[in-house]
């Protein structure tokens, strides 16, 4: 905002794309990339899609429709209806989903829920893993951690008109739902969190940590590792 009002950028948007590497060097880590002043279409590859923003000021908020487990993992949101066998949805209504809001923050490194999320999780995650769903450090491999559920959330879509939302049948774009039991909505949107990105490598212990918390009181926090992956463009004018 304060360089938007300086004329330091052309427009108030900003759009943060986090990647994650294991292993941290004097030289640095690759995190990603913050493009101030808008979105930098080089980093995409899929066309980008727009959230509505439910909140007027203040943190950026989304509207879940539904959350999901992906057996056997996935990075890929790219919904395909004979995959669909492989979605096991969490008995959550939307307003357990949105209760105290879902805000969008980059600020926080993981990403906490609201405890009316923890039950039909952690059944799920029971049902896929044959595991129960804690903090507790473990010793798996990378290959046993990609194999892990895909969590995904089913966000409503923006009703404007931002003026850049990707042309087609939706059933191609590889962020909506398309014609699937996903959402009442082909042009819902699909975001496929990995659990290479909600799953830590300390490389003290040589274990893996979850970093997807079921504890919150109020409210549920999508941040960092949520976003990692994608380019999150933050459309503050519009």
């Amino acid at each position: 905002k304060q360089m938007h009002s300086k004329n330091a950028i052309p427009r108030p948007e900003f759009s943060l794309c986090f990647s994650r590497s294991n292993d941290a060097t004097r030289d640095g880590t690759g995190a990603g990339a913050m493009t101030l002043g808008g979105v930098d279409p080089r980093l995409h590859m899929t066309p980008m899609v727009f959230a509505k923003n439910v909140k007027g000021s203040g943190f950026y908020a989304v509207h879940l429709k539904a959350m999901y487990l992906r057996e056997g993992g996935g990075l890929s949101a790219q919904t395909i209806s004979s995959d669909l066998d492989k979605y096991h949805k969490l008995d959550l209504s939307e307003s357990q989903l949105n209760s105290g809001n879902v805000i969008v923050d980059s600020g926080t490194t993981d990403t906490y829920v609201n405890r009316a999320w923890a039950g039909p999780f952690k059944k799920e995650w029971k049902k896929l893993t044959g595991t129960d769903y804690n903090h507790n450090p473990r010793a798996i491999t990378a290959e046993e951690v990609a194999a892990l559920p895909t969590i995904i959330m089913v966000i409503q879509v923006d009703d404007g008109n931002v003026g850049d939302e990707p042309d087609g049948d939706p059933n191609d774009i590889a962020n909506y739902a398309g014609n699937t039991e996903l959402s009442s909505n082909p042009k819902d949107i699909v975001i496929a969190i990995p659990a290479m990105h909600y799953m830590e490598f300390d490389s003290d212990s040589n274990k893996y940590v979850p970093r997807f918390y079921t504890e919150e009181s109020s409210g549920s926090v999508l941040g960092a590792n949520a976003m990692m992956g994608h380019d999150v463009y933050f459309d503050v004018a519009k």
